[in-house]
């Protein structure tokens, strides 16, 4: 089992029932303004589920919260989050958006 530190994410606006924003990817790696992997979030789910963990780690102060799935309370899909996030606070949310050349 392995564990990756997610860097960076990339999100879609979805439009129904309401306007939000959707997890579609994620970037990882050692270093917070640098992703060596590009993870698509079918594969991060698929990963999860044999047993590998995804964190985010705080460049302020060096927190380190889970990924965690769930359920977008808006339209039901699922989604990631930061684990024991409180409603203002969400570290996955706070990453900055991943930029990969093709």
């Amino acid at each position: 089992m392995a564990r990756w530190r997610v860097v960076c994410v990339k999100r879609v606006q979805v439009l129904h029932p309401t306007p939000h924003g959707h997890t579609v990817g994620v970037g990882t790696g050692e270093w917070p303004n640098w992703a060596d992997m590009r993870w698509r979030l079918d594969q991060v789910m698929a990963a999860m589920g044999k047993g590998d963990t995804f964190y985010t780690q705080r460049a302020t102060d060096g927190r380190v919260s889970t990924v965690e799935t769930y359920i977008c309370p808006a339209c039901g899909a699922v989604q990631l989050r930061s684990a024991g996030c409180g409603a203002d606070e969400d570290d996955l949310e706070d990453l900055r958006e991943c930029v990969f050349k093709d």
